[in-house]
């Protein structure tokens, strides 16, 4: 009996350990999932086993051979910066955990880059060996201690096919929209209009609502000459897909076409519609946007709706642009008193605002007291923000332009071109 006892507490004991190494165990996921702790020690795993794998020699010849290409072909063929959509196939399965690598090209050297923020940068550096490279042939070398080497013919290079058929493989992928608007303006490129009409079309079809898709179909049509066709069926498509956000992009759309009228129409439009998360990151830039076309194209009573309507949607740093926007609005409806007391609150917003932020403020405030018109005017006197095209580019995130590959839009768009109709 006493040995039968014995035996009883021993496997209670041994039961109660595994059950608190299970309870550990299970609180010690949670942390990882659930705590920035957690967070940070899986974030520190996944950069180790992706810098191993970054690390291997087979993988830096083929990523090397293939920026080597890059750098030895007809730059105009792609942007110097890659997005997703113009990825090498060398680098799928690369994107995680840290996003997309940043992938530049230039004429003797290259690079690949992870990281940012809490993670210092890391990835591939490729340059040009001049002392090794003869008439002949380059030499290029890769890694952090140039232990890789590539040696190619000078004559090798990407040509136009090769690099639409690796934009055709994508259009099937994840990043088909990438894929979709890299082809587009390959094919502009090129000079095949008809061809990145039938690209657009294409995109269209298969993805009806989605509103890249539409953007990039009206500006391809208009420079093919068939701008009021396809400034239509852009509208119909927004009609169609009531929001706020599609009402700013048709503005976007129209200011880049250099139709003034039908940019504020669409904002006007977009009044009546329930706003979008603005908070986001692309939801702030269009709402910014939409008040800085306003402004800029003379419509001060639609500037100052524009604000009343997302005044309580905007993060601090965004309602003291507005508040900003909204003073120079009244200052040029002749409402100098309100628009004094509006560029006070504008200054409590930005009390936290860097030095030359703090500058434009009063230097706008100035301008009001002063009654200076032509200052106040001119929206790029007090402007903190990017430059118009940057902004739109944030809240359109189609494409970077000032790129060295062809855009679909006007070869004259310029926002100090926004203010008439062509």
């Amino acid at each position: 009996m006493e040995a039968q006892c014995t035996m009883r507490k021993g496997m209670a004991r041994k039961f109660l350990w595994i059950c608190g190494a299970i309870i550990v165990l299970v609180a010690l996921l949670f942390l990882l999932a659930h705590t920035e702790v957690g967070e940070y020690f899986l974030c520190r795993i996944d950069l180790y086993l992706l810098q191993y794998r970054i690390n291997s020699s087979q993988l830096q010849k083929q990523v090397g051979k293939c920026l080597a290409l890059h750098c030895q072909s007809d730059k105009t063929l792609f942007p110097e910066l890659l997005n997703s959509g113009w990825y090498p196939p060398e680098l799928d399965g690369l994107d995680r955990p840290f996003g997309e690598p940043q992938v530049w090209i230039g004429t003797n050297t290259a690079y690949v880059s992870w990281g940012g923020g809490l993670v210092s940068h890391f990835g591939y550096n490729l340059y040009l060996d001049p002392d090794l490279s003869d008439q002949l042939t380059n030499v290029w070398r890769l890694g952090e201690k140039n232990e890789t080497m590539i040696t190619l013919d000078r004559s090798q290079e990407l040509t136009a096919d090769d690099i639409l058929r690796r934009l055709d493989r994508r259009l099937d992928s994840p990043r088909e929209t990438e894929a979709y608007i890299g082809k587009v303006q390959l094919l502009l490129t090129l000079g095949k209009l008809c061809d990145a009409k039938r690209c657009c079309e294409q995109w269209a079809n298969k993805r009806p609502d989605c509103w890249q898709a539409q953007s990039m179909l009206a500006h391809v049509c208009s420079r093919l000459g068939e701008g009021h066709v396809a400034q239509e069926h852009f509208a119909d498509w927004v009609a169609r897909h009531k929001s706020f956000e599609n009402y700013i992009l048709l503005s976007i759309f129209y200011t880049r076409e250099g139709c003034k009228k039908l940019a504020l129409e669409a904002i006007r439009t977009s009044l009546h519609v329930p706003s979008c998360d603005v908070r986001s990151w692309r939801g702030s830039y269009l709402a910014l946007a939409a008040m800085e076309v306003s402004f800029i194209g003379g419509d001060y009573d639609l500037t100052i709706a524009m604000c009343d309507k997302l005044e309580s949607a905007l993060e601090k740093g965004d309602e003291w642009y507005m508040s900003r926007l909204r003073a120079a609005s009244l200052f040029m409806k002749s409402n100098v008193t309100e628009a004094v007391a509006c560029m006070r609150k504008t200054q409590d917003y930005g009390c936290d605002q860097v030095e030359w932020n703090r500058t434009f403020d009063r230097d706008l405030l100035i301008a009001i007291r002063n009654g200076d018109t032509a200052f106040v005017q001119f929206y790029w006197n007090w402007n903190t923000n990017a430059s118009l095209p940057d902004l739109f580019h944030q809240g359109d995130n189609m494409l970077r332009e000032g790129s060295r590959i062809v855009t679909p839009y006007p070869k004259d768009w310029d926002e100090s071109r926004f203010g008439t109709d062509r």
